[in-house]
Formats: C-alpha cells, sequence, structure tokens
C-alpha cells in the first residue's frame, strides 16, 4: 500500500508528464552520436509552434538543453531551418500529427506536419544520422506560455534519453 502512495505522490510533483521512447534504431546510437558532432557541429531543427511567435526562445531552450546533456562532445548545435538539408541532425518536434513516423520526419522534416491537437501536447526528440537513429517522447498538459518551468523540465528531460540506457558514455 505504501507505494501506491508513492507512485501517486510522484506523479503529482512530475506534473504527470510521460516519457514514452522505443530507444535507438540501432545499438551504437551514442557512438554516431559522438561520431557526428566531432566535425563540430550537429543541425538542431525544431518542427511545430507550441507558443506562437515564440519560436527564438524554444530554439533557445532546445539547444541550451542540447548543451547541459552533452556538454563534453566538444560540438556546437545549430539551430536550422527545416529546408536546409543535413543527413545528420537532431530534431525536436512539437505536436506532430498522429500518423507521422520519426524515419519520415528525419528524411523530410520540411513536409511534416504539426499543430495544436488539444489539451496535452506531445513533443520529441529524434537524432537522425543514417541508420542509426533514436526517438523519446513526451506528452504532457498544454503549455501556454514559453516560461512556463515544465517546458523547460520536458524539454532538458528528452535531451538527457536522447540516448538510449546502457549506450550512454561521459557526453
Amino acid at each position: 500500500m505504501p507505494r501506491i502512495f508513492a507512485v501517486a505522490i510522484a506523479l503529482f510533483l512530475t506534473g504527470c508528464v510521460t516519457y514514452i521512447g522505443n530507444g535507438g534504431m540501432a545499438d551504437t546510437v551514442g557512438s554516431h552520436l559522438n561520431y557526428v558532432a566531432k566535425s563540430g557541429r550537429l543541425a538542431v531543427m525544431v518542427l511545430g509552434d507550441p507558443v506562437p511567435g515564440k519560436r527564438a526562445e524554444i530554439e533557445a531552450m532546445v539547444i541550451s538543453a542540447l548543451d547541459n546533456n552533452f556538454a563534453t562532445l566538444k560540438t556546437t548545435f545549430v539551430a536550422t531551418k527545416l529546408i536546409v538539408p543535413a543527413p545528420d541532425k537532431i530534431l525536436f518536434v512539437f505536436d506532430p500529427e498522429i500518423t507521422a513516423l520519426g524515419s519520415e520526419m528525419c528524411h523530410a522534416p520540411a513536409a511534416a506536419k504539426a499543430g495544436n491537437q488539444g489539451a496535452k501536447m506531445r513533443i520529441g526528440v529524434i537524432f537522425c544520422s543514417g541508420r542509426a537513429r533514436s526517438q523519446i517522447w513526451a506528452s504532457l498538459d498544454r503549455i501556454s506560455s514559453v516560461d512556463d518551468p515544465l517546458l523547460a523540465e520536458v524539454i532538458d528531460g528528452l535531451a538527457f534519453r536522447l540516448i538510449p540506457n546502457g549506450q550512454r558514455t561521459a557526453y
């Protein structure tokens, strides 16, 4: 019985954020990230607009989360427009269409569609690099401001979970 109360309290304190991910599509996602980061720059693309007119602030939060979680990679994460071709990239996706697949978004991020879908929102991060792909998603109550601390927490949590467990070394 005490475990039930502990779980209930934990869910209440975390704001009911649910993380779902299939891990990596290769058993060496961490190695691929390390390899592509050696070029010194890694494209970061943001798909969707959870708070209209605040794209620059969202991109800054995403870059900051990646910098904090992968500080030892010695790379510069660069906010990049969706139309710029980049074979290796990290996508942060806000409210994608339900039918959108990670592989499709990696292949053609500009063609993917996103939009407000109600009281809940989905945020995902996808690492795209050749045959190595990793994705993790979060579901949470819709935020109304970029100043909402839950948004920063979820973006940071997604960046942290980008490399599947067991593949993370010192990043």
